[in-house]
């Protein structure tokens, strides 16, 4: 959840919005040892919001309305499709195995959750800190990789100065990390065909150049 948390508050100054995720990742933190089925629940809800944050920003066409009664299955798969139109690095594939991680974090909330769904005491299931840790694991790396890419389709749609030639430093670093003999630059392989993960790619490495400055 560190690095969700991180990710948000890297771009707060884009999307001020985004600091309320920050409050149920928090609350989720909080509960892990003493109250884990409220942390899944707040997985569950984190999945829900941004899921649905994403749909409505990519797509026109929706509405709140268009929300009732939805479960995180519903929610995840049209998310996940509509950042892969605008998003070649998206496979069917990692659609497909996602949902099944938003899948299993709703039916764990569905069957142990308090908050959602009162309970009569005592509750025949309760989870333990080392399952809220999983989910919470789980969670925070999808809803990581599924952000940073609507970040980079959002940040292109306002501001399309992210090019090639400006960012010597990040290519030079790309292909030392990833050397192609004979063949053309991985960094502008990685530009041309998957622009999308490159500017990506290019956030996380700015925000380590910067944390590696404050720390000196």
């Amino acid at each position: 959840m560190d690095s969700l948390n991180e990710l948000i508050n890297r771009h707060l100054n884009d999307f001020p919005e985004f600091s309320y995720y920050q409050s149920i990742i928090k609350k989720a933190k909080n509960n892990k040892a003493q109250h884990p089925d409220i942390s899944i629940e707040c997985c569950n809800s984190l999945i829900q919001g941004i899921c649905k944050t994403i749909i409505l920003r990519l797509d026109s066409s929706k509405t709140e309305k268009d929300f009732k009664r939805k479960d995180t299955q519903d929610l995840i798969k049209p998310a996940l499709k509509l950042l892969r139109v605008n998003d070649d690095v998206f496979e069917n594939d990692f659609i497909t195995r996602s949902a099944s991680i938003a899948l299993a974090v709703s039916t764990l909330r569905n069957a142990r959750g308090d908050i959602s769904h009162g309970r009569a005491v005592p509750k025949k299931l309760e989870s333990d800190r080392n399952l809220a840790r999983v989910v919470m694991e789980m969670t925070g790396s999808l809803l990581r990789y599924t952000l940073a890419s609507f970040y980079a389709i959002e940040l292109v749609d306002r501001e399309d100065d992210i090019t090639y030639e400006k960012n010597e430093e990040f290519n030079n670093y790309l292909d030392e990390l990833n050397p192609l003999n004979g063949k053309p630059l991985y960094s502008l392989a990685l530009y041309q065909q998957y622009n999308e993960d490159y500017k990506i790619q290019l956030s996380d490495y700015l925000y380590e150049v910067e944390q590696d400055e404050e720390e000196s």
